[in-house]
């Protein structure tokens, strides 16, 4: 099955937003989702578990979107609005060593996961569940 990039609709209502972020926090908090269909329960796997809380929680604070496939290759200009730098950065981690990359031509090609890789190094393994606690106190589930 091959997956084609998939961008979100329209941005979210503010009222919208609230309610999604509260849905998130719960999913979150309940640490594992299941599907239910036709009358059976599927259990979905941690990791696939905390990419789908990820995802939502970027829907719910106003983001859009992207799926594709972990193997995609992305240029410079692509990886610059992903990490939200120049690209003149972007090349300074390419030439460090810092992501992963091959040619094209003349043109660098960084394999999603890579990149995936790259920031997840870079943010740490603590930084979601640092900003679903600040959502959680934002909405007042949270009491310290």
């Amino acid at each position: 099955m091959s997956l084609q990039g998939i961008t979100s609709g329209p941005f979210l209502t503010e009222e919208d937003q609230e309610s999604m972020q509260s849905t998130v926090l719960a999913i979150a908090h309940a640490g594992n989702i299941r599907l239910e269909s036709g009358g059976a329960t599927y259990p979905l796997p941690p990791i696939v578990a905390r990419k789908i809380v990820n995802m939502l929680s970027l829907i719910a604070n106003g983001e859009d979107i992207e799926i594709a496939p972990a193997k995609t290759e992305l240029t410079v200009s692509q990886v610059r609005k992903f990490l939200r730098t120049s690209e003149r950065h972007v090349n300074d981690l390419l030439d460090a060593g810092e992501i992963a990359f091959r040619m094209n031509g003349s043109e660098r090609m960084v394999l999603r996961d890579s990149l995936l890789e790259f920031e997840q190094q870079r943010e740490g393994a603590t930084a979601f569940l640092d900003d679903l606690l600040e959502l959680s106190k934002e909405v007042g589930t949270y009491d310290d």
